[in-house]
């Protein structure tokens, strides 16, 4: 089973992104508002998957560190328009693929399959 850490300043958004991946069984999801505790839960937890939105250059470092603890994680970057530099940077250092907004479900949901091989 994917193990799926979900980062976002927004409650509202984790939570969506949390139901619609437990809706369709992809995986067990926790969540973070951002930050150190991303890291530490990253640490903690050791999820397959990282779904991380992309706002600052706190978003980047989020990316760096979680990489420097497992450079072989799966980190899946969200974007707003206006923020792709940030996006770019975080797939510099090994965010493995990214989604600009506005996120539509089904493209989410098929990234996250191909990531794990999952028809």
């Amino acid at each position: 089973m994917i193990k799926i850490l979900i980062v976002d300043d927004s409650a509202l958004r984790r939570g969506e992104i949390r139901d619609l991946l437990l809706k369709n069984a992809i995986g067990e999801c926790w969540e973070s508002n951002g930050g150190i505790e991303a890291v530490e839960k990253y640490r903690m937890l050791k999820p397959n998957l990282v779904i991380i939105n992309i706002l600052d250059m706190m978003g980047v470092e989020i990316v760096r560190r979680i990489m420097a603890i497992n450079p072989n994680v799966k980190i899946l970057v969200l974007g707003s328009r206006g923020y792709e530099s940030y996006v770019g940077e975080a797939i510099q250092l090994g965010a493995t693929d990214y989604i600009i907004e506005p996120i539509d479900s089904e493209n989410l949901l098929s990234v996250v399959r191909r990531l794990f091989g999952k028809p």
